[in-house]
């Protein structure tokens, strides 16, 4: 359970809080120097190829040549720690934002912290209540779409870039990315969605034909279609 805050708590004395720019890692300096000399250099087209080829140059790297990286990573944190020295606050996520703005507004209406404990306890009265359907572990998967594709193929640059901080942060990342991936690559992507589409339809028909052939009505015939052992028995008495 998160540590409960009070308004006044994230409201900054009732000023729009300041944030201070997450620092960066020697990854993503490196990626940011070279990602387009990369793409050039080896004829690369998209974030899921160039970032996987950046990802493979760096891990190849000596530790002298990856120092220059670091020293401007810790360079860059020492600043951040500086702005938060300062009275600045890390940026939250999205959901944490928009409720920290809720709160400074209710603040600055004169509302207690009383209705922030209220409402924080009828948000957790509502998660428990919610029921998930139960699914059958045997049922075939559904496919993923040429987007999903394309998330599960740049979700490591983007993790490595710094995307991953907050809930739906990497996502809206990758939304971005997405309009603008070559047409080579939405066609590839499409491609293989499209087999994958075609092996769970075939998959699915195989699940449902065993699922609805081995379930038997009660009291009727047997699966192997004959007379119930029941019924025979009251036959030959």
């Amino acid at each position: 359970m998160g540590i409960k805050r009070k308004a006044s708590d994230l409201s900054n004395g009732g000023a729009e809080p300041q944030f201070a720019k997450r620092n960066m890692g020697s990854y993503m300096f490196f990626v940011q120097e070279n990602r387009n000399k990369v793409a050039s250099e080896h004829g690369l087209k998209g974030v899921g190829p160039v970032g996987k080829k950046l990802g493979e140059l760096w891990g190849g790297m000596s530790a002298a040549a990856k120092k220059p990286y670091e020293d401007k990573a810790s360079a860059d944190k020492e600043r951040f720690q500086a702005e938060i020295d300062s009275g600045m606050i890390k940026k939250p996520g999205k959901k944490a934002a928009a409720k920290a703005k809720k709160l400074l507004k209710r603040k600055k209406g004169g509302d207690d912290d009383s209705d922030y404990d209220q409402d924080e306890e009828e948000e957790a009265q509502g998660a428990k209540q919610k029921k998930k359907k139960e699914k059958d572990p045997n049922a075939p998967k559904r496919p993923s779409s040429a987007y999903f594709l394309f998330m599960g193929e740049i979700r490591p640059t983007l993790v490595a870039e710094g995307h991953a901080n907050g809930r739906g942060t990497l996502a809206t990342e990758a939304g971005k990315r997405w309009k603008h991936v070559s047409a080579a690559d939405k066609t590839r992507l499409e491609g293989e969605a499209a087999k994958l589409k075609a092996k769970y339809q075939k998959d699915k028909a195989a699940y449902d034909a065993k699922k609805k052939g081995g379930a038997s009505p009660r009291g009727g015939a047997s699966p192997r279609g004959g007379t119930s052992p029941k019924k025979r028995s009251s036959q030959t008495q």
